[in-house]
């Protein structure tokens, strides 16, 4: 059944055997160089005469004769018979190159096929594709001629089964595996990446290049911009085709926005191939935190700063330094730039108003007498300070409270200081009032001495009291005994008494005689 596989499901390696190490071998034939020949991999013939190596140089084994040369010559046949037994997908014609651009698929040509010029086998990103050509007679190549490989077509999946002869053209480069029926020669300087295995045919090599590796070839990985980017952009990676960037991620191209090495791995049939590495470099963006007093008064001014030092600034007023001056409310925006040439825009509102409540400062608490006055002309007046208004007003609220007696008492005086926009505070005055002076008193005039025969008349003090308006009043009357029986000495002592208990005294004195 495999040998009648259509191509589009194909996928499995040509089972080369014990062939699969050599670069060049035939089952039945002659091997020989001439010149400087470079092969690596190995080399040939079950049967037949080996010669040329030395001069030319083997990156390898050569087996002439032996057990693997015998193996080997069992293995081309059978890899030889599987090409042969697939189906074609397209039936092509026998003149091949010229800029000719092929996509995977099995491709057969019913005579003797030359290619001129370039052949191009385009892998469309599919590590995986096949190409294989089926040529029912010789191949010849001509002068300079050329196999290429784009896209991800994998030398390891070319394969060229030519029933016939194989003759690549003097400085020709041919790719791909050949698995032929008759003699391959290669002219001098030509080249051939891949095999070269027959199953009947000499090989004559003329100051060749032969190589056998099959790893896939490494992607080429560019960028869409610098490397060395600034949080929040992005930088896209290009180049990716049929593998497995590191991110995981199989796309042509990835868009980046974190640092790291990026790379893309591909695989094939032949092994793996790492791409070049990129790296990408994230540098933080720089601070542009906006410092100030972002509320102000009418009229007055502040100072927005971004930090200092970086390359650049560019405020939303056109200034180009960290610092500004502010006279008017709005939102206000900088943008600053570091040596990285990374970017950062900040903004801040400076509100134009007056919240901001007075400074008040009340005067000392104080004691005074109940005669004096309660005006802030003699207790203390307080003042304020405010940062909108030069002259906030002030007034004050009293609170009594009632001390031991009628003129002693407490004031709670409430200061409250007011700005220009209503805003207020307060701070509070204690006044302590006493009444520690007692009344003034005044005795009364009388007549002294008078005889015995006229009645003694004292009459009445008088009292002034600065805080009590109705002193109280008492007197207590002493007699003294004179020279004789209708003699003696009256003395009346008044006391003056004010609502607090303070009290004064005075005396008058009459003396009664018998003349």
């Amino acid at each position: 059944m495999v040998f009648f596989m259509p191509f589009n499901n194909f996928a499995q390696t040509v089972p080369l055997g014990t062939t699969s190490p050599f670069a060049l071998f035939t089952a039945v034939g002659a091997f020989s160089n001439t010149g400087a020949t470079m092969v690596t991999g190995d080399i040939g013939t079950d049967v037949g005469a080996f010669s040329g190596f030395p001069p030319g140089v083997v990156i390898g084994s050569i087996h002439v004769s032996d057990m693997v040369s015998a193996q080997a010559a069992i293995d081309v046949a059978i890899a030889y018979s599987y090409l042969g037994g697939i189906t074609c997908g397209q039936v092509i014609g026998t003149t091949l190159g010229s800029g000719q651009t092929l996509t995977p698929d099995v491709y057969c040509m019913g005579a003797a096929t030359t290619l001129n010029g370039e052949l191009i086998l385009d892998g469309q990103c599919d590590p995986g594709a096949f190409f294989i050509f089926k040529i029912d007679g010789a191949l010849s190549t001509t002068v300079l001629s050329s196999v290429t490989l784009i896209n991800g077509a994998s030398l390891c999946n070319v394969y060229w089964q030519v029933n016939g002869a194989v003759a690549l053209g003097e400085g020709s480069t041919f790719r791909g595996t050949i698995l032929a029926g008759g003699a391959i020669t290669l002219l001098e300087a030509s080249s051939l990446e891949g095999r070269g295995l027959t199953t009947a045919g000499a090989i004559e090599l003329h100051n060749n290049i032969v190589n056998n590796d099959m790893l896939p070839e490494a992607a080429v990985l560019t960028a869409d911009g610098p490397l060395t980017i600034c949080t929040g952009d992005s930088v896209v990676l290009l180049g990716n085709c049929g593998g497995t960037w590191s991110t995981g991620a199989t796309t042509a191209s990835i868009t980046v926005f974190a640092g790291g090495d990026y790379f893309v791995t591909t695989s094939n049939g032949c092994g793996l191939a790492e791409s070049n590495h990129i790296t990408v470099t994230v540098n933080p963006l720089p601070d542009c935190t906006i410092t100030g007093v972002f509320t102000v008064c009418a009229g007055q001014s502040t100072i927005l700063c971004a930090p200092s030092g970086y390359t650049a600034y560019a405020w939303s007023t056109g200034a180009t330094i960290n610092c500004i001056t502010v006279n008017a409310g709005g939102t206000y925006t900088v943008t600053v730039t570091d040596g990285n040439g990374c970017t950062n825009i900040c903004s801040q509102i400076v509100v134009i108003s007056d919240v901001t409540v007075p400074v008040i400062s009340c005067p000392i608490n104080i004691t005074v007498e109940c005669d004096a006055s309660m005006l802030p002309a003699n207790t203390g007046q307080a003042s304020a300070t405010d940062d909108c208004d030069p002259s906030p007003a002030i007034d004050f609220l009293d609170v009594s409270t009632a001390g031991p007696c009628a003129n002693a008492f407490t004031i709670t005086r409430t200061w409250t200081a007011t700005d220009a926009s209503g805003n207020t505070s307060v701070c509070l005055q204690t006044i302590h009032v006493e009444d520690t002076t007692p009344p003034v008193i005044t005795c009364p005039v009388v007549v002294s001495p008078i005889e015995c025969t006229t009645a003694p008349s004292f009459g009445f003090a008088i009292a002034i009291d600065a805080c009590d308006a109705s002193v109280a009043f008492t007197f207590v009357t002493e007699s003294l005994p004179g020279t004789c029986g209708q003699s003696y000495t009256l003395i009346r002592t008044w006391t003056a008494s004010d609502d607090c208990g303070n009290t004064s005294t005075c005396s008058a004195i009459i003396v009664v005689v018998d003349n």
